[in-house]
């Protein structure tokens, strides 16, 4: 997969996410011409999910904020932080007008903020 078929595939979980009212994680991994999604997708409650990874090198950590806005909050950010990533990008889907949206961070960035 490519970078824009993964974000039309997040933005499908965001609006799954929002149906179900619960947050779904996911990770993507390979390189940048061949991106794939890992064998999990976790599925977690309406404010709290996780994000298990198995492959490697992992490119984007994904997860849905259901109630939420697509930006991190200081939960994520103090979890990203005990994880030993240290490339990437962190990615958040929320609904904004009834239409699902994606924002990206870079996950080095995220994790000297705090």
């Amino acid at each position: 997969m490519d970078e824009k078929e993964i974000h039309e595939s997040f933005k499908v979980l965001t609006e799954i996410s929002a149906k179900i009212e619960q947050e779904i994680g996911a990770c993507v991994c390979g390189n940048h011409e061949n991106l794939y999604f890992d064998d999990i997708l976790t599925i977690g409650t309406p404010q709290r999910g996780i994000i298990i990874c198995t492959c490697n090198p992992v490119q984007k950590l994904f997860h849905t904020h259901p109630l939420g806005t697509p930006h991190p909050s200081k939960e994520d950010i103090e979890t990203l932080t005990k994880t030993n990533l240290n490339q990437g990008e962190y990615c958040i889907g929320a609904l904004a007008n009834g239409k699902p949206q994606v924002e990206c961070y870079n996950i080095t960035k995220l994790k000297t903020a705090i």
